[in-house]
């Protein structure tokens, strides 16, 4: 997953791309435009991780006019980098996700009204994510029938919905890890995991180490 920022010269405004969502912009002003995408994993927005997951803007067009100094400062940066260092990256977009917190309205993910069965599926998963969740349940609460919704998702994914959910879980885990000093005991439990076996595998499956030596990893750096 990955959050995506347009930056379109000329007018110089912001559209934000959050997760899980289909993107679209248009340009109607004369002359040339030139458009820069950022892409950034999801896991570099830090304590902001929640937002883009659970809820987008409900217009995510900012034009220069309302666009903050600290937000246009971001972006023009980013654009004269070559190499843009991670760390420095993420500075950034954490510049610009706590500015769009703070100007653009939210709703939720599951209100965007798509048809789409993926589409509702995913945006069902980033809501709900930290609950207890089954192939069964998801599919009893979209109303749909479970063989086929297994069958759709591996056919687009391929992967499962299980597999899937454990990444949402990983992805929300690891930032905890690297923003904040909370136990190992409550980030996994927070996430939605049921048992410390089955997030200890998943974990080192993605990651090759421990939730321990992954965060004193981070800590080191």
């Amino acid at each position: 997953m990955a959050l995506v920022m347009n930056c379109i010269t000329g007018k110089r405004g912001l559209c934000s791309g959050f997760p899980d969502l289909i993107h679209h912009y248009q340009v109607f002003s004369k002359g040339s435009n030139e458009v820069y995408q950022f892409y950034a994993s999801l896991e570099l927005s830090g304590s902001f991780m929640t937002l883009p997951q659970k809820k987008c803007p409900e217009n995510p067009v900012m034009k220069k006019a309302a666009l903050p100094y600290e937000s246009r400062n971001s972006l023009e940066c980013l654009i004269r980098m070559e190499d843009v260092n991670e760390i420095v990256g993420q500075a950034y977009l954490q510049i610009m996700l706590y500015q769009c917190s703070k100007l653009f309205q939210f709703i939720e993910k599951d209100n965007v009204g798509s048809h789409d069965l993926i589409y509702t599926v995913m945006t069902h998963l980033l809501s709900h994510f930290q609950e207890e969740l089954t192939l069964g349940s998801v599919a009893e609460a979209l109303g749909i029938n479970k063989f086929a919704l297994s069958k759709v998702f591996s056919g687009v994914f391929h992967t499962n919905v299980n597999q899937y959910l454990n990444e949402i879980r990983l992805n929300y885990v690891s930032s905890l890890l690297e923003n904040t000093d909370k136990r190992i005991t409550d980030i996994y439990l927070e996430a939605g995991f049921e048992s410390q076996r089955t997030f200890n595998r998943a974990f080192q499956q993605k990651y090759g180490r421990t939730p321990s030596e992954y965060r004193r990893t981070c800590l080191e750096k």
